[in-house]
């Protein structure tokens, strides 16, 4: 998405938030269930994630809150989301075998689990915040927009190979991060 793009909906939603909830709808839902469906598995759970960060987003004001940009925001929203079913789901596998025990597991993370995770999470933010300022932000278009390299090279006007190269350093910086934590599987996460 283009900072022009950005700009009018942050307009739109000053002038009318239904409204601009409405246009960030319309205009991003395909490709918000679409990078769900990549880590779900399963169009029905990505569209029912989908729309349940929309609902959030929109009955809790969430928008009001937002310092990045809004799609920026719905990314990590439907990642965190995606990622909370993975562990609910992996969750329920290990509790039951019985297929009709699995339909009424509800699971809820530990206090423990949810520490863990809310310090990953905001370790995985600070190194990302940390990155030089042209690379964190090719990196926030690609991981977290969604943008082909070809996209961001143009927006941002430099060659491919820098988008590359900006990338790579990015993802390195959170492997040693993340390598220092025991979590080198979650760089796999990034890397696609």
């Amino acid at each position: 998405m283009g900072k022009d793009t950005e700009e009018s909906l942050q307009l739109l939603f000053q002038e009318n938030p239904q409204k601009g909830c409405e246009a960030l709808f319309r205009q991003y839902y395909a490709a918000l269930c679409s990078h769900s469906v990549r880590l779900v598995y399963s169009r029905e759970v990505a569209e029912d994630i989908v729309s349940e960060v929309f609902c959030r987003f929109w009955s809790d004001r969430v928008y009001e809150s937002v310092t990045t940009s809004f799609v920026a925001y719905l990314y990590q929203a439907v990642r965190n989301r995606s990622y909370n079913y993975l562990r609910w789901e992996l969750q329920k596998s290990r509790q039951s075998t019985d297929p009709q025990q699995l339909s009424v597991v509800d699971y809820q993370p530990s206090p423990a689990e949810m520490v863990q995770f809310d310090e990953l999470q905001r370790k995985i933010e600070q190194t990302i915040e940390q990155l030089p300022s042209q690379c964190k932000r090719v990196f926030l278009l690609s991981r977290f927009e969604n943008r082909k390299y070809q996209e961001i090279a143009d927006e941002l006007q430099i060659s491919i190979k820098t988008v590359e190269t900006h990338i790579s350093k990015a993802l390195s910086t959170l492997r040693l991060v993340l390598k220092d934590e025991g979590l080198l599987f979650l760089i796999v996460l990034f890397s696609c």
